[in-house]
């Protein structure tokens, strides 16, 4: 029998060999954890304190015991199934150091998958056992929430493996460096009390836009003092657009923390907002035409021809997303959308134009990582700065149907969207911060950048 590959299955076997075998051993040791930790929740949820506190500390206590089980299972499977890989040839003794440094490499390399595991178990256990709907015993939370995020985990260790042998040493740092930093602040929302929830968010929030606004003012003076002169327009407007934004995050706190509003949508912040996709928007086409630009040789008309088919499709997507968006608030309120409850057509409008301009982004972004070849030595920038449009659009098109559908249950549920616009905001940060502390230098021999 033979593989699509056209490999038979032993052949298969043996090229695959380390990648089945991780997964087999990721697969032994959560599985154990999973059920143990799963009759651990049970036992000790009448020990804990009683309240809130009580679901908060279960779901914490129960990812500890997870994963100090997990882990030396996951290690000492690891040392089997490697011990003669990694021996003498000769001998046949193991290469215990050999070993040890691969565990580590390992232990390394999932950092950042046990984190997002553990964040997403603790979240899902928590709010399982909060629920009034559902009403789980602790053991099946445990399990469901087990479950949920070892699915994410699993491919994540695998992708995790397969950049360490994509992307540079530095690449990855930046990469673990960001993944963090987006996964703390957001779970400092996440996890904070309900009656704080309001303050951290909007610190968390605020710190992120003011820092990528830092970034953004760092690269523009990197481009001075390097003379850097060709095309760096579009990273003005970025910078532009991002002060905007972070204004409207401030105002949006000032109503908030300073006027006791508790959702104040629509507002000024709105403005400033809108204004701010003015300046993103010909940035992001700016850059896409270079990427296409740097593609045509010598450069014809068809430079204009793919500049044209980008803007058409930009056109019908946006004419598109528009009239989904009456349909489907429509469908999901039950109501006229136009005359809805508290919004108006004000409202109504206001809420419909977010997610059509975050279409006209997602456009271009799509030309740029489509164009994107890996050898660019500033792949990573790009693919951050797309992240970051691709975050925003999702974070503003699940805000605006949740004001169309229930504005009483979007009062409570801001928070939510908040963790996907700190993550852009930090993936933009990221994104211009790598541009200056690594690519600059390439800018005058890299026709594609901006």
């Amino acid at each position: 029998m033979q593989t699509k590959e056209g490999l038979t299955i032993k052949d298969f076997y043996k090229k695959y060999k380390k990648t089945i075998l991780l997964n087999r051993n990721i697969l032994i040791s959560d599985v154990s954890s999973l059920i143990l930790a799963a009759l651990f929740a049970q036992v000790i949820y009448g020990a804990t304190i009683a309240g809130e506190n009580k679901n908060l500390s279960d779901s914490l206590l129960t990812s500890l015991i997870e994963y100090a089980i997990e882990t030396p299972i996951f290690l000492s499977l690891f040392y089997l199934s490697n011990k003669s890989i990694y021996s003498d040839a000769i001998t046949r003794k193991p290469d215990n150091r050999r070993i040890r440094i691969e565990m580590l490499g390992l232990l390394a390399a999932f950092s950042i998958s046990d984190m997002s595991y553990v964040i997403i178990k603790i979240f899902l256990q928590y709010q399982l056992l909060a629920s009034t709907s559902i009403m789980l015993q602790p053991y099946q939370a445990a399990l469901f929430s087990s479950l949920i995020a070892w699915g994410i985990s699993i491919v994540t260790v695998n992708l995790t493996m397969k950049a360490k042998m994509v992307f540079s040493k530095n690449e990855l740092i930046w990469y673990y460096v960001l993944i963090m930093a987006i996964s703390i602040s957001n779970s400092v929302i996440t996890f904070s009390s309900l009656d704080l929830r309001l303050l951290y968010d909007n610190v968390v929030i605020d710190v992120a836009a003011l820092l990528a606004v830092g970034a953004a003012i760092a690269v523009l003076f990197m481009q001075k003092i390097k003379s850097i002169i060709d095309n760096n327009r579009a990273f003005a407007f970025i910078a532009v657009g991002i002060i905007l934004w972070a204004t409207a995050e401030l105002t949006w706190t000032y109503y908030q923390l300073g006027l006791r509003i508790e959702n104040p949508f629509p507002s000024i912040a709105d403005a400033f907002w809108v204004i701010g996709y003015i300046f993103f928007i010909p940035a992001l086409y700016s850059i896409s035409f270079n990427f296409i630009k740097s593609k045509i040789t010598p450069v014809t008309s068809g430079l204009n021809t793919k500049r044209k088919e980008i803007i058409a499709i930009s056109s019908g997507a946006a004419v598109a997303t528009g009239i989904i968006y009456i349909i489907l608030s429509a469908i999901f309120s039950g109501q006229n959308p136009f005359t809805l409850t508290g919004k108006g057509l004000t409202g109504f409008i206001i809420s419909a134009t977010y997610p059509i301009l975050d279409v006209i982004m997602l456009v271009p972004a799509a030309s740029i990582l489509w164009s994107l070849k890996r050898v660019d030595p500033s792949y990573t920038h790009w693919v951050l700065i797309c992240a970051f449009v691709i975050f925003n659009a999702i974070a503003d098109v699940g805000f605006a149907y949740a004001e169309i559908i229930n504005q009483e249950a979007a009062n409570t549920q801001t928070w939510v969207w908040d963790t996907l616009y700190n993550a852009g905001y930090l993936c933009l940060a990221g994104a211009l911060l790598w541009y200056v502390r690594f690519s600059i230098n390439a800018t005058n021999t890299n026709r594609a950048l901006p």
